[in-house]
């Protein structure tokens, strides 16, 4: 399972444009959602340059900490397991 303990939380908020704290109920989850779907990219862009670099390197940002990182300097997003991995520890945190 994803450790969510080092994720930068404050900033995540910021990027995505939701002003802390937010509720841990249905309202906060649609909240952050909405903000998560309208503000990271689902794209491959990553992936694609590092198969095309290395065909035998492993699948890129499917640690948390690492997609986050990236978003955040360089606004890429992911494929599903990468978002999924992403906002499942995001939420935990």
């Amino acid at each position: 399972m994803p450790d969510s303990s080092t994720l930068p939380v404050d900033a995540i908020l910021t990027r995505l444009g939701v002003e802390g704290p937010v509720s841990t109920d249905l309202q906060g989850l649609r909240k952050v959602y909405r903000a998560w779907c309208l503000s990271v990219p689902f794209d491959n862009s990553v992936k694609v340059q590092t198969l095309t670099q290395d065909p035998n390197a492993a699948m890129p940002i499917l640690d948390p900490a690492e997609f986050f990182e990236s978003w955040l300097r360089k606004g890429t997003g992911g494929t599903c397991w990468a978002h999924g991995n992403a906002l499942y520890s995001f939420l935990k945190a």
